[in-house]
């Protein structure tokens, strides 16, 4: 279940299991991933997508950054997104 983060509820996040005790938390622009921040074997890492969408979502991913201490340049385009997600064992698709 997603929890609505702004008043429009086009930014929002949701809990995902990624084995045994461990979460990651799904960050939403609309209804697409294009973050998480979790703790993986051990290290707390968050995990932003390059915007590729909308000027909205260039604002939520900003709002991210800003919330979770990144840079830009931190920021992986989506094939490479996906495939961190895919290595760190979080769903994002």
């Amino acid at each position: 279940m997603r929890t609505k983060t702004n008043s429009t509820g086009s930014k929002s996040r949701a809990i995902q299991i990624i084995g045994g005790w461990n979460q990651a938390i799904l960050l939403y622009s609309y209804d697409t991933v294009v973050g998480y921040h979790a703790e993986i074997d051990g290290e707390v890492k968050t995990v932003l997508a390059e915007n590729c969408w909308s000027i909205t979502t260039a604002k939520h991913l900003s709002d991210y950054r800003n919330e979770f201490g990144l840079d830009k340049e931190d920021c992986f385009n989506y094939g490479a997104f996906k495939k961190r997600a895919e290595i760190d064992g979080v769903d994002v698709l």
